[in-house]
């Protein structure tokens, strides 16, 4: 049976790491850039960003939800951001991930080596984060499991925060295209491709309601900070493993 399949298609279960998520913000509120952006560059600022990145880089299991904030909307302010630009090592990680479970040791180091890589520019990547937990935990290096475990749950906690999600006037702030995927997969449920409803705003219908949900909202303008003048498009699902986005 292959392990790589498109959207439809169920698979076994790959992902043995269970990994926490938070519970959605009564008091959610959308991230207000200017001032993120003035803390994470003042130094006596307990966001000063260089601080806060290198205890994020260390798996710091003292950060915060605040601090998650500003690490993850603080990102748009970074000279390496650029949610345009592809990563091939995001296609060597998928690549081996069609082969699971017949990989070696020496695969899922290699997974972490390309999470490693892809991490460079995009270090709040949810599915690599999530790939990475479970490479350190099949080779038995459950200290950097755990530690990817708390970026990844820290992450979509941020995320999570930033909005109530289930209003289009209350949405999820996202600073790549593809995290509202992750967020979408983690709830483990289905849902219809998503469709776009403003300038700034993408909706994922459910295809069950979950209670009075009918689906979530994901704004994802800071996107375009780079290229204003861009054009949203509508993009292709990707393949995916157990119902997971790669």
């Amino acid at each position: 049976m292959k392990l790589f399949t498109k959207p439809e298609t169920k698979m076994k279960q790959w992902i043995t790491v269970l990994l926490l998520f938070v519970p959605l913000c009564a008091m959610a509120q959308a991230p207000d850039d200017e001032k993120i952006d003035l803390a994470i560059n003042n130094a006596s600022s307990p966001f000063y960003y260089p601080t806060l990145m290198e205890r994020y880089r260390q798996g710091d299991d003292k950060l915060t939800t605040e601090d998650y904030r500003h690490l993850y909307y603080g990102y748009l302010h970074q000279s390496t951001y650029d949610p345009f630009t592809s990563v091939p090592q995001m296609d060597s990680i998928i690549v081996l991930l069609m082969h699971d479970p017949d990989l070696v040791p020496d695969d899922y180091e290699r997974l972490i080596y390309f999470g490693s890589k892809v991490m460079e520019s995009d270090p709040f990547n949810p599915r690599v984060l999530n790939v990475m937990t479970y490479a350190y935990s099949v080779i038995g290096d459950e200290e950097n499991a755990a530690k990817s475990a708390r970026r990844f749950n820290g992450v979509m906690d941020a995320i999570l925060s930033s909005g109530e999600g289930n209003k289009e006037n209350s949405p999820w702030h996202i600073l790549y295209f593809n995290h509202a995927e992750d967020v979408m997969d983690q709830f483990n449920i289905q849902y219809h491709k998503p469709v776009i409803v403003s300038r700034t705003t993408e909706f994922f219908r459910l295809i069950k309601r979950a209670g009075n949900t009918r689906g979530y909202y994901f704004d994802y303008g800071r996107i375009y900070t780079r290229r204003p003048d861009a054009v949203p498009q509508q993009q292709e699902r990707r393949w995916q493993i157990n119902d997971r986005v790669l």
